[in-house]
């Protein structure tokens, strides 16, 4: 039998590199109940992945277009992915009580198999 690829932690810039470059992720906690959380994305395949656990911070909710929080919310998103509608946008996120999750990061870990870094 032979033993195929041994799973191999990520450098920390590889680490910021994959979490850098996801845009979604699996957030494990609650947020207004315990603000230690963990932020999980999977890599370009279902081998690889990484973590960043830290403390959470939640905004105050959108109450106004075009306010702190959704001008937030807006530089979140790729240029090229840009509404074509900011107003109407800005708009979408009060009525929806859009928030913004910070997470300051303590830890980071993940796991890349046979697949180099």
């Amino acid at each position: 039998m032979t033993q195929g690829p041994v799973p191999r932690p990520l450098s920390d810039e590889a680490l910021s590199d994959l979490l850098g470059k996801q845009q979604f992720g699996t957030l494990d906690g609650h947020v207004q109940r315990n603000p230690l959380v963990a932020l999980h994305v999977r890599g370009d395949d279902v081998w690889s992945f990484a973590v960043a656990e830290g403390q959470a911070e939640v905004s105050d909710s959108t109450t106004v277009p075009g306010d702190a929080v959704g001008q937030e919310v807006l530089g979140m998103i790729p240029q090229a992915a840009k509404p074509e509608d900011e107003s109407a946008f800005l708009k979408q996120l009060v009525a929806e009580r859009r928030v913004v999750i910070r997470l300051r990061v303590d830890r980071l870990y993940g796991t890349v198999l046979g697949i180099d870094d």
